[in-house]
């Protein structure tokens, strides 16, 4: 079956920090902005990874399921089937389909959303960890 990614490291830390009011003893400003920025990027790209998720759920593995062969696609994930379908199915139809279309541009459209706020986390890390050294 198809799945989206998402991304969802430990923030026991940062969580206390903010909770306790313990942020405020930190002497770096920007450390403590740099941390503020990453819970709030974290939400963030938390949401897109759902959004994709709920598209896929609601849109595409329906529209697949009425018109392809989950079979067939689930030959390249973890069920690996041996076999495709022996049912005769228009392949081509899906790509012939503007919903089809629309919805798999939207699909990635949100997949990127997503990918773009990881990278956004990763520049927050990388600057959190200069303000440490």
């Amino acid at each position: 079956m198809l799945e989206s990614g998402s991304f969802t490291p430990s923030e026991n830390t940062i969580s206390d920090l903010l909770q306790s009011g313990k942020l405020q003893l930190l002497q770096n400003d920007n450390l403590k902005n740099l941390l503020y920025k990453w819970t709030r990027n974290l939400k963030k790209t938390n949401v897109s990874f759902n959004r994709a998720e709920i598209q896929m759920d609601n849109e595409l593995v329906p529209y697949l399921t009425d018109h392809y062969s989950m079979k067939d696609i689930d030959m390249y994930g973890i069920l690996k089937w041996q076999n495709k379908t022996l049912l005769k199915i228009d392949k081509l139809y899906i790509f012939e389909d503007i919903k089809f279309e629309n919805i798999v541009d939207d699909y990635f459209y949100r997949v990127k959303a997503a990918g773009n706020n990881l990278e956004e986390l990763v520049v927050i890390i990388d600057d959190i960890i200069k303000e440490t050294e």
